[in-house]
């Protein structure tokens, strides 16, 4: 299992789209910013989980999926330091 960054912003200037989110509580992601989830993913591959998540986008909106390491230090995130620490503990060196 490997632990992806997912960040996006959406050209409407919204918070997001529901079924975006729906996706992304499915697959367990824990939000640390207010467009930034840590998700943990079993596929292996940045690609997969960013076509996987590419449908519930419109036109122009942007997507950034990339494999997060363990040198990784969080300020004022949306969870608790001990959660990234957590999550981190799966993530490659």
């Amino acid at each position: 299992m490997s632990l992806y960054l997912v960040s996006c912003e959406f050209s409407s200037g919204s918070e997001g789209y529901p079924e975006f989110k729906e996706q992304l509580e499915v697959l367990g992601a824990v939000q640390i910013l207010s467009r930034t989830w840590l998700v943990k993913h079993h596929q292996g591959k940045a690609k997969k989980l960013a076509d996987f998540l590419h449908p519930f986008l419109e036109n122009g909106d942007r997507l950034l999926v990339q494999e997060a390491t363990k040198e990784a230090i969080g300020i004022n995130l949306l969870v608790a330091d001990s959660k990234l620490l957590d999550l981190l503990g799966i993530a490659r060196e």
